[in-house]
């Protein structure tokens, strides 16, 4: 949840004013009197409980939360404010299911408060529910037409469900509210990106660089973008653009290497990649290129370690597998060779690679 939705949440809960049950009119002063006594002591202790939830909420003791608010919304169960704070909790436990529960809870209650809407599409989205999501968006978007996090919520749903004119659609809409939303410039250029229309997205990127000349965001993306129009020069000048601004950014690393890799420049391809993986150990891309060219100068041992390290963190990796067993074939080993190849090929065909399987059997055919 962004920090603007947990402080808005947080500031409901802070400075709401929570009133005890109005009761009808008393029969005698000696049972108003009572009544009015009930009312007080049952105020008084939703107030402490309040207390006590924003004193546990704040030193992270979500558990402890959550059960104060479940009691104060047993003594006031018609209060969609505390249903909203029990919904925050659960958010932050990442209990986005039993999230979505307490929101509706408070949305039954206050049909026309945008913000809960807002974070009932959170919750949904996070749950992995997108329909829901979306339609919770579009309800904070019609109780609150100008705020623009409800916009960017919406947008984000409709990019995972793949509707990415429905997204471009959404994000024209954001910048036109908000022309220095830089989070909406770079989620428009992915819905550009992902839509397949690379012309159109380097020319909105490259304009958006202009306006946010730090964003590595932006840059990351046009660097690809050139990179896959074949444009290595550009895609590398922007890319080392980008390492300059971040220069513990593995990615960064991982595409400077790949350059250098496709350019037949082996020695800086391996300074890249091995920066890659100093700064994130699981990132398979990096080591199947290091273990490529270390095969391609014939450093069969170097390979092999490190393919294997590379399979310990991912098991599934089919390259890893066809690699580690084309080195050790090298090595003579072949009986070990045989049984990786075999693994690669079984996850070639798990994920319906045909070009991969077909690699495979050309090289255990050479294996017996």
């Amino acid at each position: 949840m962004s920090q603007h939705i947990i402080a808005k949440l947080s500031l409901i809960l802070l400075s709401s004013s929570i009133f005890g049950l109005i009761c009808s009119p008393p029969a005698d002063a000696g049972v108003e009197r009572e009544l009015l006594l009930s009312q007080n002591w049952k105020t008084k202790q939703i107030d402490e409980l309040l207390r006590q939830g924003r004193k546990y909420t704040v030193a992270k003791k979500y558990a402890q939360a959550l059960s104060v608010y479940q009691k104060a919304a047993s003594l006031q169960p018609k209060n969609a404010k505390i249903f909203s704070a029990i919904g925050y909790i659960q958010a932050l436990q990442s209990n986005y299911i039993d999230a979505t529960i307490a929101y509706e809870k408070a949305i039954a209650l206050a049909p026309n408060n945008g913000d809960f809407y807002y974070a009932l599409g959170y919750s949904f989205a996070n749950a992995g529910d997108n329909l829901k999501a979306e339609a919770a968006y579009r309800k904070a978007i019609d109780k609150q037409p100008r705020t623009i996090k409800n916009y960017l919520g919406l947008g984000v749903t409709l990019l995972r469900q793949g509707n990415y004119p429905g997204a471009i659609d959404i994000y024209r809409r954001i910048l036109a509210f908000d022309p220095k939303n830089e989070e909406a410039y770079q989620i428009m250029g992915k819905a550009l990106i992902k839509q397949g229309n690379n012309a159109e997205a380097i020319e909105f990127i490259e304009k958006s660089l202009k306006q946010f000349p730090t964003n590595n965001n932006l840059r990351l993306q046009l660097a690809t973008l050139q990179l896959q129009e074949g444009d290595l020069v550009a895609g590398l000048e922007n890319l080392q653009q980008a390492e300059q601004q971040d220069p513990r950014n593995a990615l960064i690393q991982l595409k400077i290497g790949s350059i250098w890799h496709q350019q037949k420049d082996p020695n800086k391809a391996l300074r890249y990649y091995r920066r890659a993986m100093a700064l994130n150990p699981d990132l398979n891309e990096a080591a199947n290129g290091i273990g490529e060219i270390l095969i391609s100068q014939k450093n069969y041992l170097d390979a092999i370690v490190t393919y294997r390290k590379s399979l310990e963190k991912n098991k599934n990796n089919p390259t890893a597998y066809y690699y580690l067993g084309l080195a050790l074939q090298q090595r003579g080993r072949t009986q070990e060779a045989i049984a990786k190849l075999k693994k690669a090929r079984q996850l070639y065909q798990d994920r319906d690679d045909l070009e991969g399987v077909k690699k495979v059997e050309a090289l255990l055919d050479k294996s017996r």
